[in-house]
């Protein structure tokens, strides 16, 4: 739903209307991650709660009008190595490892407790350098597929 978003009730997402999508990549992160990921230090909350900021980024290239919030944890053996792009934008956070993404414009290394964004269409190769875990949010238009192998 264009304008709408996904806040956090427990661990179950409902959708508030008003919201911005960026919302839902921020309560996502927080929800799934392990305090220990995180290297902010925690702020005080009502209750005893503790809140903790694990990234602030610009969102752009999400898509226009309705798309799906997928969000996953993914493991990655050390060695991994794919060629893909992806149907739409992901906003990928590094949980454990240590993962490489190429293109024609070179190289970029990225470890745990580092953030990136992936832009939709865009051909790179993945290369796992160390055995990764990631945390991977990404908002598919309709007929849109994650992920695929580019030759």
């Amino acid at each position: 739903m264009r304008g709408g978003a996904f806040l956090a009730r427990g661990r179950r997402l409902v959708q508030r209307p008003g919201v911005r999508w960026v919302s839902a990549a921020i309560m996502a992160l927080s929800i799934l991650l392990p305090d220990r990921a995180v290297a902010t230090a925690p702020q005080a909350g009502r209750g005893g709660q503790a809140t903790l900021l694990v990234a602030r980024f610009a969102a752009t290239g999400l898509p226009v009008g309705p798309a799906t919030g997928v969000a996953w944890r993914k493991m990655f053996p050390a060695g991994f190595t794919s060629r893909h792009l992806h149907g739409g934008p992901g906003y990928i956070y590094v949980i454990s490892g240590v993962v490489q993404l190429s293109d024609a414009a070179g190289s970029t290394t990225y470890r745990a407790g580092t953030f990136f964004w992936e832009p939709a269409g865009h051909i790179h190769t993945m290369r796992v350098v160390e055995q990764a875990t990631l945390f991977v949010l990404r908002f598919l238009p309709p007929g849109a597929t994650d992920t695929t192998v580019a030759r």
